[in-house]
């Protein structure tokens, strides 16, 4: 329970954060000034709540940060990143 709560106090804020930037906005482009600039609150955001080089590092480089060992906890988020994306937290 522990482990769980210290996951979910770290990813909370920071989903709450990426909810407010659409992913269609995020580009890696020229472009990508004039799309983010509608958007540039909602990016400050996430950096700011930590999310900033996070967001490109696979999800087990945050669950490494959190020293998240419970191996149900870890099982079910490869889970849940394989149905949503088809690849581990290693790799997603």
């Amino acid at each position: 329970a522990e482990q769980w709560e210290r996951l979910m106090a770290r990813v909370t804020p920071l989903g709450e954060a990426i909810f407010q930037l659409p992913s269609a906005a995020v580009r890696a482009d020229l472009g990508a000034a004039i799309t983010m600039g509608k958007y540039a609150g909602a990016l400050a955001g996430v950096v700011l709540k930590g999310g900033g080089d996070k967001l490109n590092a696979p999800f087990a480089t945050l669950l490494e940060e959190e020293r998240i060992t419970d191996p149900f906890i870890r099982n079910w988020l490869d889970m849940i990143c394989f149905l949503l994306q088809g690849a581990t937290t290693k790799d997603a």
